[in-house]
């Protein structure tokens, strides 16, 4: 590298005045090269380094860290990951990470054939943190003599197990932060219970089938078993009383967890136990842990949790109001695990009546303040709204996915009852394979602010539906950037008229496409629609926010976009226009095209 790079990276680095973020920034540049770089594992780390002063719970830690991240991205230090959670660090700046954290005895070991000559090497340099490479064939040493070691991050390279030794542990008696994943054999080093000074403790993917000798580490705050095939959590787990943060997530072996452990972790915030255990007791005094006991747990903020049945909830789930939660009732098909990037999801899946879980005060307060709903297979359920959402129209729902819900015949029943806004954040919108669902809307939108935030709309194999948005729900659609539509037979036009409001006036008084470079998408596959807009009357006034393409493939029947006349056309001729791109792919039976673009007067 040249030097005058290595300077300026150099000099960001020392610009930095906060030591938290400096701290985090070489955090950053232990982790496997080419790899993204997990927030939440940056957060947990961090939190058992002490790198957060000030900071007593795991969300003012969450809020430090995102602080932290957003100051080394404006000095480029940092890069936005694929994901919401994650972040990069360009080769160019890791190399630099490296080379300044060696000089703070903190060493991202490369991965090397002779893996026990390089540790013998970097143990003599008296490190503070390490971050090494695995790969199945290599030897871990017998003993870790390094005695001012505050962090070890392994990390395994490939599909492998970490065969270890039972004194490895010996000689790391101030170790406070240890990822050891993968750990082949069924019980844990004798050694373990040396790190007496250890706050942050991940064994991920590890084989362990007796984890007892973790509930010594008293001093404990995060703990994760995470994709682990741990079958059951022991008695012992309950003595980590200082425990924050405790991960089972994807532990799908985990069958039992003594009653009571749970509610003796007094100083639990964030429990995640998604596609994990799920068998729990009604009540407590049972053979497995009780949902009861979550009541107990005043700190908590956030939960990830499946319940199978629905009527063992209890009425007052949680005693506080959560932050985060990811929550599935019901029976899964598969694994129930939804990749959100939202902090409030609930699936309900395979429930035979939905009543018991309305009767809960908990639960529908849960459901008010969703932002990610999953819907599938349910019973008992003809609409989406009112039925389920105690009457408010979703406020905070952003993403609404339903499936294979036989009894639906309308996403939004009568607004009558209520005259509330309908899903005002509501960005996409997934309606697969529901047999009787008739319309989107049975009624006339009153409020403008109804689905007035919707991006995305995919709609397969809904035979019964015959339009997708009315005349009131089209006109509040000021975002829409894609329509999808598949094998709908009944389906004969994007836009049809109100249920509760017929029109038999023809056209439209105005209709607006602002201007905008970029192009948005109407699908249509095999579905036998014959128009774009139905008939409409009276002076209402539809407004598109973006330019549109349409297309249909494999459409029988003709496709009408717009009924504009030449003398329409002519009339127009002195406006700005920007025209609706109607593609029909194997049709060349095109009637008309060519709508009105900021109208004029």
């Amino acid at each position: 590298m040249e030097k005058n790079v290595y300077l300026s990276i150099k000099l960001s680095y020392d610009f930095l005045r906060s030591e938290e973020a400096k701290s985090l920034f070489l955090l950053c540049g232990l982790f496997s090269e080419g790899h993204a770089i997990p927030v939440p594992y940056l957060l947990r780390y961090g939190m058992g380094m002490g790198y957060f002063k000030e900071v007593y719970t795991v969300e003012e830690a969450r809020s430090r860290v995102h602080t932290l991240i957003g100051k080394l991205k404006s000095l480029c230090l940092l890069l936005d990951g694929d994901a919401e959670d994650e972040v990069k660090m360009h080769d160019v700046i890791r190399v630099v990470a490296v080379s300044i954290a060696e000089d703070e005895h903190m060493f991202n070991i490369p991965n090397v054939a002779d893996l026990e000559k390089k540790m013998e090497e970097t143990i003599r340099k008296d490190p503070i943190a390490i971050s090494l490479p695995y790969r199945g064939d290599q030897v871990l040493p017998q003993r870790m003599r390094c005695p001012r070691l505050g962090l070890f991050l392994l990390h395994t390279i490939g599909l492998c197990s970490i065969q270890v030794s039972d004194h490895f542990f010996e000689g790391m008696e101030g170790l406070k932060v240890l990822q050891f994943p993968g750990i082949g054999s069924s019980s844990l080093p004798s050694s373990l219970d040396r790190l007496i000074n250890l706050q942050t403790l991940c064994l991920d993917g590890c084989r362990l089938k007796d984890i007892a000798k973790v509930g010594q580490l008293k001093k404990l705050e995060v703990l994760s078993f995470r994709d682990s095939d741990i079958e059951q959590l022991p008695l012992e787990i309950g003595q980590l009383r200082r425990l924050q943060l405790l991960d089972l997530s994807n532990c799908w072996r985990l069958e039992v967890i003594a009653p009571n452990v749970i509610s003796k972790l007094s100083r639990l915030e964030e429990l995640y136990m998604g596609n994990s255990f799920k068998r729990w007791e009604k009540v407590e005094g049972g053979s497995n842990a009780s949902l009861v006991e979550l009541n107990g747990l005043s700190k908590l903020t956030t939960l990830e949790i499946h319940v199978r049945y629905a009527e063992i909830l209890p009425q007052d789930l949680v005693s506080v109001e959560l932050q985060r939660y990811k929550m599935f009732i019901g029976e899964a098909r598969g694994r129930w695990f939804v990749k959100s990037e939202t902090s409030r999801l609930m699936k309900l899946e395979r429930l035979k009546s939905v009543s018991i879980l309305l009767r809960n005060p908990g639960m529908r307060m849960l459901l008010q303040r969703t932002e990610d709903l999953w819907l599938e297979t349910l019973e008992g359920v003809p609409s989406v709204v009112h039925e389920l959402d105690d009457g408010e129209g979703f406020p905070r729902l952003k993403h609404l996915y339903v499936e294979s819900c036989s009894e639906i015949l309308h996403i939004v029943g009568s607004v009558r009852r209520v005259g509330c806004e309908v899903f005002p954040l509501l960005e996409t919108l997934y309606l697969i394979g529901l047999a009787n669902l008739e319309t989107i809307c049975c009624s006339q939108l009153r409020e403008d602010q109804s689905f007035s935030n919707l991006r995305i709309i995919e709609v397969e194999h809904c035979n019964k539906l015959k339009h997708l948005f009315s005349f009131s729900m089209a006109k509040n659609l000021l975002w829409l950037q894609k329509v999808g539509v598949e094998e709908c037979d009944e389906l004969k036009m994007i836009i049809g008229p109100d249920m509760e409001k017929p029109t038999t006036t023809q056209g439209f008084t105005e209709i607006n496409a602002e201007d905008d470079p970029v192009h948005q998408t109407v699908v249509v596959e095999g579905t036998k629609m014959y128009g774009y807009f139905s008939t409409l009357g009276g002076t209402e006034t539809l407004r598109f926010n973006k330019h549109r393409k349409v297309m249909a493939r494999s459409i029988s029947g003709n496709v009408l976009l717009s009924k504009l006349d030449k003398s329409d056309r002519e009339a127009l001729s002195s406006s700005e226009v920007s025209v609706f791109m109607f593609y029909v792919l194997g049709n060349s039976n095109i009637l008309k095209y060519g709508l009105v673009s900021q109208w004029k007067g």
